[in-house]
Parts: structure tokens; sequence; C-alpha cells
């Protein structure tokens, strides 16, 4: 069974954190972007573990894909903004990445607040 580590995904994404603050716009776009899908991936699998070992059951797994396909097609609407901006670079395809960006989150957001509590509490050592 995949363990979701907590600790070192805290960790992970604080690293992630600071070096996106030193980087431009679209490279902090980017680095959002790659950490919410492995992040994505992690939980979608590990929520697929479960449902395979009769932990939670059909509706838990329905609705972590009906909420996870939310986020992806959010995440693919981001990162068609970010590349419209590459290619532009105007203030308006800005605020679009921005907006795509935020509403990513906010799905993604969404998407963890239903799997979390299904799964297992990590081991500290």
């Amino acid at each position: 069974m995949r363990r979701v580590r907590n600790k070192e995904l805290l960790v992970f994404l604080a690293i992630m954190f600071l070096a996106a603050s030193c980087a431009s716009f679209s490279k902090n776009a980017y680095r959002a972007l790659g950490t919410s899908s492995v992040a994505y991936d992690v939980a979608m699998k590990t929520t697929a573990d479960l449902y395979h070992q009769k932990v939670v059951g059909e509706d838990v797994k329905t609705k972590a894909i009906e909420l996870g396909n939310i986020f992806w097609a959010a995440y693919n609407s981001a990162i068609d903004a970010l590349a419209a901006y590459e290619k532009t670079r105007t203030a308006e395809d800005k605020v679009k990445v921005e907006t795509a960006l935020n509403e990513a989150n906010a799905a993604f957001v969404k998407f963890l607040d239903y799997v979390k509590p299904f799964m297992p509490k990590a081991e500290v050592k």
C-alpha cells in the first residue's frame, strides 16, 4: 500500500515555495502546476489503493474521480493559459493565467478536502 507521507510532502511543498519565490511569474506558475499535479497523482493513487483494499467504497471512488476530473480540467486550462501568456506576455493573458491558477487551486483544495479524511495517517519515526 502506498502511504502519503505528510511530513515529506510538507517539506517538498515548502522547498518548492521557497524556490518559486525567487523565480519569474512563468516559472512560479509552472512550479505551482507541477507541484499540484504530483500531489494530485499521489492522492488519487492512494485513494485507488484504498478502494482496491476495500477501505473505501464505490461512492468515495466515484466522488474522488468526479472532483479529480474537475481539478484536472482546471489544471489543463491553466496550462493552456500559461502557454498563451508565454507567446504574448500581455497583461491581459497574465490575468488569465492568474485566474486559471486560482481556479485550479480551488478545485485541488476541494479534491484534497474530500480525500484527506480517508488517507492513512503517516507514521512519524
